[in-house]
């Protein structure tokens, strides 16, 4: 008989991991509580506070790449 790992979604994943970073419980009782491993918890919470910088980086530099590759695409087109 073979066993299919559990998978999670991103949301539930999440959750769990603010709960985690809140430090209001311990992970073993975050683990009685969302049925999932201790270390796995602990594994989620440094994964979200190690990306956690990356939402808020300043996502104007990107749309102003954006742009230029846009008008690059139409002097592109114009001239072909």
């Amino acid at each position: 008989m073979t066993t299919t790992r559990k998978q999670y979604s991103p949301k539930f994943k999440a959750k769990v991991a603010v709960e985690a970073i809140r430090g209001e419980r311990t992970l073993s009782q975050l683990s009685s509580q969302f049925r999932v491993h201790p270390v796995q918890i602990g594994q989620w919470r440094k994964t979200a506070t190690e990306h956690l910088a990356d939402l808020f980086v300043d996502g104007r530099k990107s749309k102003r790449s954006g742009e230029e590759v846009e008008r690059t695409r139409c002097t592109r087109r114009s001239a072909g």
